[in-house]
């Protein structure tokens, strides 16, 4: 099912590349986003047993969620800011609910006729989640995307990333679980 999603984003954003009209440059100012995150994958997780302390399994993992995020665009191509998400998750681990916070940077360009974007958000969760039985704390989501012009100050933003959560299990051990990510969002 994901699969076929990711590859209907894609396939859509090749056709709007090729029928949309010449995007706008940015100017210096007040820029804020809404966005719609969808993260989901598998990573190796562990589980009490009754046969063993703990035995090692494949976790299927989803993070929904909505984020907003406000900042400055400084010229054309950059842009600083810092946000909250809302996210929930789902899968073979209890449904959670999480608040990560984050800085992020953005850097917008056009190549031709398309008008693409690089985020980077870098930030941690705020009442901890367990992934995996550990806690999330750290968030690193890079994502590459198209901004699709409305005109004015309003645009879409169709993107494709990867949100990577640094996990502390409690017994000295750090983990990355990297999940593929979705969003799609509106900017103001």
């Amino acid at each position: 099912m994901n699969k076929k999603l990711l590859t209907i984003l894609i396939l859509s954003l090749c056709l709007l590349a090729g029928q949309t009209a010449q995007a706008k440059e940015l100017t210096k100012g007040y820029r804020g986003f809404v966005e719609w995150n969808m993260d989901f994958g598998g990573f190796d997780a562990y589980r009490y047993s009754e046969y063993s302390d703990f035995e090692q399994y494949r976790a299927h993992y989803s993070l929904y969620g909505l984020s907003t995020s406000h900042g400055y665009q400084f010229n054309p191509h950059f842009f600083f800011g810092a946000g909250i998400w809302i996210q929930n998750g789902g899968g073979d681990i209890v449904n959670s609910l999480a608040f990560p916070v984050f800085l992020q940077g953005r850097t917008d360009w056009i190549f031709g006729r398309i008008p693409v974007y690089l985020d980077l958000r870098l930030g941690a969760t705020l009442f901890g989640r367990q992934l995996g039985r550990s806690d999330d704390k750290l968030l690193i989501a890079p994502t590459i995307g198209y901004r699709l012009d409305w005109g004015r100050r309003t645009c879409a933003n169709f993107g494709i990333g990867l949100s990577i959560h640094g996990c502390d299990d409690g017994g000295n051990h750090f983990t990355w679980c990297p999940l593929p990510s979705i969003k799609i969002g509106l900017e103001f």
